[in-house]
Parts: structure tokens; sequence; C-alpha cells
């Protein structure tokens, strides 16, 4: 069952995803700050709300992905789902909508900063075939913990494009923005 929806960012999320931001990180030292970043031609976010019944999603988000792309690469800035919605999917959506995305412009190469502690972001991670590719010391200025350097690259191909599509189609509908209304969409 599908139990969650997700579409692109919209003003009325930036309050919400701001307290997500802080409960979730809560030793970052730069907060994200949504109202910037969504208004930028060469970003990607997505916020995931939960579906209350099979046709009306909550008012307040439950996860999002803020992407950062020029040409060919992009980095991922930002990226966080609420304590209590872990463990259904939602990074996994997050993450396969948006690398779907990238692909249809052409991005060849995705990179990504994680805390080394952060054992169940890397291996979500891991699971999308982003490899570890070097270690930035004492990056995190609040503990001086280690940043672990990770990358994908050239995932344009027909085999991975069916992977992120069927990891979407089972766990949640999705609206872009791009289109009018997609297929599994409900908004």
């Amino acid at each position: 069952m599908k139990y969650f929806t997700i579409k692109s960012i919209s003003p009325n999320d930036f309050q919400t995803l701001t307290r997500m931001d802080k409960e979730i990180f809560p030793l970052k030292s730069q907060q994200t700050v949504f109202s910037i970043t969504s208004n930028k031609q060469n970003t990607i976010c997505y916020v995931a709300h939960a579906l209350l019944t099979n046709r009306t999603c909550s008012l307040n988000p439950i996860g999002y992905i803020n992407v950062l792309f020029t040409d060919f690469e992009c980095e991922i800035l930002s990226f966080g789902v609420a304590k209590n919605h872990r463990g259904y999917g939602v990074g996994k959506a997050l993450i396969a909508l948006t690398l779907k995305t990238l692909a249809g412009i052409n991005c060849q190469s995705v990179f990504l900063e994680v805390r080394k502690s952060n054992q169940p972001a890397r291996a979500l991670y891991s699971k999308f075939g982003f490899k570890k590719t070097g270690v930035r010391s004492r990056y995190y200025s609040d503990n001086q913990e280690d940043a672990i350097l990770m990358s994908l690259h050239d995932f344009e191909n027909f085999e991975y494009l069916t992977f992120l599509q069927s990891t979407l189609d089972k766990l949640c509908f999705y609206n872009t923005g791009t289109d009018s209304k997609p297929a599994n969409s409900i908004l």
C-alpha cells in the first residue's frame, strides 16, 4: 500500500520543512533555507507528504531532498525524513525520483557528503549505487566529524532507470511538476 506522495516543493512547505530540518539535524551548523533554494532554476527540491486517505495528503511534509545541478553534475545538498516516518521507503522514493529526474536532464554524476556516523544514510546511498570516493577530515564544525564523500556516475542506462521506476511505482504517488499529471499521480 502506498502511504505517501511526493511533489515539488511549494511555499506552503517552507515553515514545516525548516522545523523538520532542525529536528533531523540538530547539530547542523547551517539549516537549509528552503525559500531560497527552491526559487533557483538549477535546483530540485522534492517533498514527501503522508496520505491521509487515498485522495488527500497531509499538510505537513514528512521528508525532503534538495539538489543543486549544473550541466552534467549534481550535488545532493540536503536530504531527510522525519524520524517517525523512517523505514517506510520515504527516503528511498525521494532518491529514486530525484535520480530519475536527473537522468532525464542528462546529469551524468551525482555527489554528496554524509556524516561518517550516519550508517543508515550511507547504506541507502549504497543501495542506489553510490560509491565512497573520499573523506573530508573533521568536516562538520559542530563535532569535527569526518564527511564521507560518495558519488554515482553514468546511471542513465535502461536497467538502472527501470530499477528507479519500479522503486517509485511500489512506494508512492508522485508529481514532479514537470508533467501535468504523471500516470501514478493522485494530485
